[in-house]
């Protein structure tokens, strides 16, 4: 049977608070991990074709930017993970039928409030993930 296109409805995200994964409430929508690579250049003078030649090296798995509405105990964790140190453990879990899920760990670096006077209050969260990004794949291999 072939894969099926999803959206993004149903798509969770939790956070680890030391014994479980908890649900962050009410999140509008999800972007990232934006991960990415660098490369190193190893063009020399005898490289031929005149094409730059380069090799891999760090990958920098990026941030991971959430939108959730005000809810005062998800804000006040996130509040408290932001004035703290280290990282918390993460996971997006999407709605397809193998419930696919990314985990990772990460800092929260940003949590600005937007505050309209005639809609709702929301939190615009930014995560710097720190290491690597699994799935549940690699997970249930391990």
């Amino acid at each position: 049977m072939a894969e099926q296109t999803i959206t993004g409805v149903g798509t969770q995200l939790l956070r680890h608070n030391g014994v479980a994964y908890v649900q962050i409430g009410e999140v509008a929508n999800i972007e990232g991990p934006s991960a990415s690579k660098e490369t190193v250049d190893t063009t020399h003078l005898l490289t031929t074709g005149k094409f730059r030649t380069f090799i891999d090296s760090f990958i920098d798995a990026g941030e991971v930017t959430f939108t959730m509405h005000f809810k005062r105990t998800d804000y006040f964790t996130l509040l408290a993970d932001f004035k703290g140190t280290g990282t918390h453990d993460w996971q997006i879990v999407f709605p397809d039928d193998d419930a696919t899920t990314l985990y990772f760990a990460a800092i929260v670096t940003g949590i600005p409030l937007t505050i309209p006077p005639d809609d709702k209050v929301t939190v615009a969260v930014t995560l710097k993930v720190s290491g690597e990004i699994t799935t549940d794949e690699e997970e249930s291999s391990a």
